[in-house]
């Protein structure tokens, strides 16, 4: 089993802006939010990436500056495949942040 675990901080956002942001990037990305916990700026994620599933939760953190956590588990992926994953939602959020 695989699990990868990638922290982050954004400046000039709340809580709650990183984690509708991230639940967008999520969506826009196919994965499948599966349940929301809003006040507690937390999101649970599937998806099927080659053909193998990954399970994952993001969650944001009042910090200052606002800190968040991106943990993804797969059963059948090695840790560079799902590093991959998370990395490339990394990106995507980032990205969405700049622009």
């Amino acid at each position: 089993m695989a699990k990868i675990e990638r922290t982050g901080e954004v400046t000039g956002k709340s809580p709650s802006e990183v984690y509708e942001s991230a639940v967008e990037v999520f969506e826009a990305s196919g994965y499948n939010v599966w349940k929301k916990r809003p006040i507690a700026y937390l999101a649970m994620v599937r998806i099927s990436v080659d053909g193998y599933g990954v399970e994952g939760n993001f969650a944001a953190r009042f910090t200052s500056p606002t800190s968040y956590i991106l943990t993804l588990t797969s059963e059948e992926m090695l840790d560079n495949q799902l590093a991959k994953v998370a990395d490339t939602f990394i990106s995507a959020l980032n990205e969405k942040f700049s622009g």
